[in-house]
């Protein structure tokens, strides 16, 4: 998922009939990269099949909750969001020198219309917090200039700006990005995006969410 215990997520071709951002098509088919360029392909009439190489989780209908095990005390460290800020609009402030535990998860929508991915924290405790955003993208960030460039909102719980916290909250630092917060990411068919999560402190036994749900929303 990240360095040192990564997914990569290589340069791949796609069947699709939609024409955005990150699956630009010509003739039917796409060939999507790290910055969302594309090129044509052959003609199929249609979506065809999505590739799903490099992705984590494929969403083969809407209203279908997958729950993965962050784990953040054995996760790898990127820079740290700007904790003073406490979330807010992308692109969005580092705290250089702050290294942090990070999780990204490269998401699909593998059905053939268009949805919405949320995603939130599920948190058992009031004192744990987590950053929570999208990449429009189909590679985790890595560098200070990928993480900063992030799609929409770093959300920091109710307490933190924009007040976008998880339907599964127990605390005010439990992060939600949404359909019903208006926090959620249009997904168009075959379209990938990555949702990454970091700790709130460098110390990897801080309280912090023990998981994170996602779902495709029709």
């Amino acid at each position: 998922m990240l360095a040192g215990g990564a997914t990569a997520f290589a340069l791949h071709t796609i069947a699709c009939s939609d024409w955005n951002a990150l699956s630009r098509c010509r003739d039917g088919a796409c060939l999507r990269d790290a910055g969302g360029a594309a090129e044509g392909g052959v003609v199929d009439g249609g979506i065809g099949l999505c590739d799903a190489a490099g992705v984590d989780i494929s969403f083969g209908a809407t209203n279908q909750p997958v729950t993965r095990v962050l784990d953040f005390a054995s996760a790898p460290k990127q820079t740290s969001f700007a904790e003073a800020l406490s979330g807010g609009p992308c692109p969005m402030a580092l705290d250089e020198g702050v290294r942090v535990p990070a999780r990204a998860y490269l998401v699909q929508n593998a059905t053939s219309s268009p949805g919405t991915l949320s995603a939130w924290a599920v948190c058992t405790d009031p004192t744990e917090s987590a950053f929570l955003t999208f990449y429009a993208r189909s590679t985790a960030p890595q560098t200070n200039v990928e993480i900063q460039a992030c799609t929409g909102w770093v959300a920091n719980g109710a307490q933190g700006r924009g007040g976008f916290d998880s339907p599964d909250e127990e605390g005010a630092w439990c992060p939600g990005l949404t359909k019903a917060n208006d926090g959620g990411l249009p997904l168009g068919p075959c379209d990938v995006a990555v949702v990454y999560l970091q700790s709130a402190s460098p110390d990897p036994d801080a309280a912090a969410p023990r998981s994170v749900r996602m779902v495709l929303e029709p």
